[in-house]
C-alpha cells in the first residue's frame, strides 16, 4: 500500500523542481482526488516534511508540505483495523468478518504484503499500518482541507464500494480536525452533514489561493 503513496509523494516532488518550466508557483499547490486519490491527498497532506535534504536525488530534496488538501469520496485512514474500531463501529464486525463480508479477506492480507491473517497483529505490520494511517498523522500544523463523501448513502448493509467511500470516513477525518484545530470544509449528505459556509470545492481552492 504504502508505495503508490510514495510514488505520489515524488510525483509531487517533481512538479515543484519542474516549476519553473511547468509555469507554477512551488509554493501554492493544492492536492485534489478522489477515492484512492483522495486518501493519497490526505495521506501526503498529513505527514510531516517528507523531504530529504540530503539526498542526491534533487526532486527528493524538494518539499512535500501543500497549501490545502481537496478529497472527494475518501477513506479515512489505510488502518483497515479502524474501519472497524474508528470508522465502522455501529456495525459491530469485527475486521475478518468485515473482509468476509465484502469478499475482500484476501485483499486485506495483499494490502500489507502477508500471507497469513496472524501477521496482521505482528509488531512488523502494526508498524506498516501506523504509517498509512492518516488519522494518526494528523497534527494541527496540517493545511486545510476540503472532504465530501456525498456519493453514497451510509445506509447497511456495506458493499464493497460503500464501505470504501462511506460518509463516516469524511465524518471521522473532519471530527479529527475539529479537535486538532485544523480547518476543514466537510460535506456528508447521507449523515444530514453539510458545511454552513456552502463553500464547493472550487470555492474553497479559490479562497485557499487567495483568489
Amino acid at each position: 500500500m504504502i508505495k503508490p503513496l510514495q510514488d505520489s509523494t515524488r510525483c509531487l516532488q517533481f512538479i515543484r523542481y519542474h516549476a519553473q518550466q511547468l509555469n507554477i508557483d512551488p509554493a501554492n499547490i493544492i492536492l485534489m482526488g478522489g477515492s484512492a486519490g483522495a486518501g493519497t491527498a490526505l495521506w501526503i497532506g498529513f505527514n510531516d516534511e517528507m523531504a530529504d535534504a540530503n539526498a542526491d536525488d534533487p526532486v527528493l530534496r524538494q518539499s512535500t508540505r501543500v497549501t490545502a488538501l481537496i478529497a472527494i469520496a475518501t477513506q479515512a485512514t489505510y488502518d483497515i483495523g479502524k474501519w472497524t474500531t474508528v470508522v465502522f463501529e455501529e456495525y459491530r464486525l469485527n475486521l475478518l468478518e468485515l473482509a468476509d463480508a465484502l469478499g475482500l479477506a484476501q485483499a486485506l492480507l495483499d494490502f500489507y504484503g502477508t500471507t497469513d491473517v496472524e501477521d496482521f497483529e505482528s509488531p512488523d505490520i502494526l508498524e506498516y499500518r501506523a504509517r498509512v494511517d492518516m488519522l494518526d498523522l494528523m497534527d494541527s500544523e496540517d493545511p486545510p482541507f476540503y472532504v465530501d463523501n456525498s456519493l453514497e448513502p451510509a445506509a447497511a448493509p456495506l458493499t464493497v464500494n460503500l464501505a470504501f467511500h462511506h460518509a463516516n470516513h469524511a465524518f471521522v477525518v473532519a471530527e479529527r480536525a475539529d479537535e486538532l484545530g485544523i480547518e476543514n470544509v466537510a460535506y456528508m449528505q447521507a449523515l444530514g452533514i453539510e458545511d454552513p459556509s456552502g463553500e464547493d470545492s472550487l470555492d474553497f481552492a479559490l479562497r485557499q489561493f487567495g483568489l
